[in-house]
């Protein structure tokens, strides 16, 4: 599959991205994603094993680092504009992925299994904090450390989850890419829009 077409969005749903309310710009459910561009057998890589083990998620949203997390305090308009800013003040970076872990999902059940940040770690912790100030300051959580991931499996059972970790050496790890913008998305009644995306320009 071609590089550019890899986790090319799909007007589906998907567990994990639930629409709440009325499609409009303030009843939105927003988040702020770090998408790498990787080389193309990378890309392939990560496309095909996400097919395999969460083909619904892989056929609506591309592998990624989520930045901010279900924003709704805020409108699409004022968080495009802030991640604009942050953006401005960004340079281009590389990321690498060497470690694979699995997490029981509290929150909307299930498991999933998490490639962890190498290379890029700290540049995206700054920016997880960068982008929860002003609007997104009263969502921050607190009570949660934020550990940039990037998901690449889900599964209902513990034997599920366990299939796809015994299956990660398929992806030849370390995987390293670069970050060159930040898309601001949202959650709709039929899947995930992308609402922009901003150069990092620094």
């Amino acid at each position: 599959m071609p590089a550019q077409a890899l986790g090319k969005p799909a007007r589906e749903t998907v567990k994990g991205w639930r629409w709440r309310g009325r499609e409009s710009k303030l009843s939105a459910v927003l988040y702020v994603l770090s998408v790498p561009t990787w080389p193309v057998d990378v890309g392939e890589r990560i496309y095909a094993f996400r097919r395999a083990y969460e083909p619904a998620r892989a056929a609506i949203v591309p592998a990624h680092v989520t930045l901010v997390f279900g924003a709704r305090a805020i409108s699409q308009d004022e968080l495009t504009a802030h991640v604009a800013e942050v953006a401005r003040r960004t340079a281009p970076f590389r990321v690498s992925f060497s470690a694979a872990e699995i997490h029981e999902d509290s929150i909307s059940g299930g498991y999933k299994l998490f490639l962890l940040t190498d290379d890029g770690t700290h540049t995206l912790s700054t920016l997880h904090q960068a982008l929860y100030v002003g609007g997104l300051g009263s969502e921050l959580r607190t009570d949660i450390c934020y550990r940039p991931h990037m998901t690449i499996a889900t599964a209902d059972s513990a034997e599920g989850i366990q299939m796809a970790l015994a299956n990660v050496p398929s992806l030849g790890l370390p995987l390293s890419g670069t970050v060159e913008n930040l898309r601001v998305c949202a959650t709709r009644q039929h899947g995930i829009e992308t609402i922009a995306t901003l150069a990092l320009a620094a």
